[in-house]
């Protein structure tokens, strides 16, 4: 009897880790982008050197969460403000990731528009010594 009840035990157990791992591995698949949301693609990348004007955090539709952005002056002649999409505000608070304005940054990423603006989402943002990377080398988001 006692034997018949681990048997059944262990049973519901396996039943249980394997619907778990089989909704976390859903749960992580990645979903197609939403029409007008661009996509990072790797082999479009560049650096952008320049100054933060604003550190704005707001419902971003790229990322789908309160979303960390920066206002980034461009160096050089001619150039323009930047809205740069870093990462979910989370993510910089879990690891201490603070840019203020009229910090110097370099920034390696993808130039896009969005809403009819230039944008930039982020790689990584180098700020004096410290680089911070919000994607791997693939484009994936590190979040």
């Amino acid at each position: 009897m006692r034997n018949a009840v681990r048997v059944i035990l262990r049973a519901l157990l396996v039943v249980v880790l394997v619907t778990l791992a089989g909704v976390t591995a859903t749960s992580q698949e990645s979903k197609p982008p939403l029409p007008g949301i661009p996509k990072y693609e790797p082999l479009s990348e560049v650096t952008l050197q320049g100054r933060v004007q604003e550190v704005k955090e707001y419902h971003c539709p790229i990322s789908g969460t309160l979303g960390s952005h920066i206002a980034v002056k461009e160096e050089g002649v001619g150039a323009g403000v930047v809205e740069v999409h870093l990462a979910p505000v989370t993510f910089l608070k879990e690891y201490g990731i603070t840019i203020k304005p009229d910090d110097l940054v370099t920034i390696v990423g993808v130039r896009v528009v969005f809403n009819g603006k230039p944008a930039m989402l982020a790689k990584t943002v180098t700020v004096q010594r410290d680089t911070y990377a919000f994607r791997n080398s693939k484009g994936a988001p590190l979040w």
